[in-house]
């Protein structure tokens, strides 16, 4: 979790119910933060991260725009406003502002989605001040598959998933900007509670064991052939070699026919060990949005070649 704060003042984040005294005068602590936005004239903003391959259904959208509301019910709110936004794979959005139309329209366009972004700014009245704090909700969900897919369509020779397990990709982000630390901490745990209840890909804990050393698998396949063939040979070599090994053509024609076997089982040990890196690197846990028909096609197809890049690396 990342919190922003300013280089000169640091924002003040004791318990909202304390108090503390200014010249004489005893205050509350959403009174001070209140002052200190004034003063500053910014906002300090909470984040959060989550990598986890999730199966976001709309229906777990609907549980968590209903979790924001019930906890901005608990404050009395002068004003709030809401966007919708999906991102599809082919450079086009939709965006909404009321919940019934984005629930009506998500599942209308064949176009896999690629992100969700659910926007809440609101306008609220706290406890002891007077005036009206602004707070600004972002909660963003990645389709893991369509980036990707977009990604394989722009750089086929890249190994897409090393390159996002490298660069970190995230299947989820949340930004809060807020003036009382209480009530952004109070959303934001709701929102942690409702992202640890979206569905999860199955954990294949070997290959996340494997991945990170997939480098390894054609030098141990190389290793293992040639000490296997070296074995092979030096068990045949009396059928070739007489016993006083006076024979020094036949024994060079043996040595000769040996080191090309050895040399084309090693080849080909290495090709084979190559392959088997590639299928196990591009082998990745499937995180997907799963709203219309466009992402179940995608879906199965990625559920297809994870089975393939399962086989080719056995």
């Amino acid at each position: 979790m990342n919190h922003s704060d300013d280089d000169l003042i640091r924002p003040i984040t004791p318990p909202p119910h304390s108090t503390v005294v200014v010249a004489g005068t005893t205050i509350t602590m959403q009174q001070l933060q209140q002052i200190y936005s004034e003063l500053t004239g910014k906002a300090e903003s909470l984040n959060n991260y989550y990598d986890d391959p999730i199966r976001l259904s709309f229906d777990d959208v609907e549980v968590l725009h209903h979790r924001i509301i019930q906890t901005w019910e608990q404050y009395r709110v002068v004003s709030s406003t809401v966007v919708f936004t999906i991102y599809y794979l082919r450079n086009t959005k939709d965006q909404f502002t009321s919940f019934e139309r984005f629930k009506l329209q998500s599942s209308a366009s064949g176009d896999p989605i690629e992100s969700v972004l659910l926007k809440y700014d609101i306008l609220l009245v706290l406890p002891n001040v007077s005036k009206p704090q602004s707070y600004s909700i972002s909660v963003r969900i990645v389709s893991r598959l369509a980036l990707e897919k977009r990604m394989r369509e722009g750089s086929p020779f890249v190994s897409l998933p090393r390159f996002l397990r490298i660069m970190g990709q995230h299947t989820g982000s949340v930004e809060i900007t807020y003036i009382d630390y209480s009530v952004a901490r109070a959303f934001m745990a709701g929102i942690d509670e409702w992202f640890s209840t979206i569905p999860r890909s199955p954990d294949n804990k070997f290959m996340k064991w494997l991945q990170p050393r997939s480098h390894w698998i054609p030098r141990i396949a190389r290793l293992v052939t040639v000490i296997v063939v070296m074995l092979l040979i030096t068990s045949i070599s009396p059928h070739f070699i007489d016993g006083d090994g006076s024979n020094f053509l036949q024994f060079g024609r043996f040595f000769l026919w040996s080191s090309l076997g050895v040399y084309v089982a090693y080849m080909f040990a290495g090709w084979f060990g190559m392959y088997a890196e590639h299928a196990v690197d591009e082998w990745s846990a499937v995180s997907y949005i799963d709203f219309n028909r466009g992402d179940k096609i995608e879906i199965g197809k990625s559920e297809r070649e994870n089975r393939n890049h399962l086989i080719r690396a056995a």
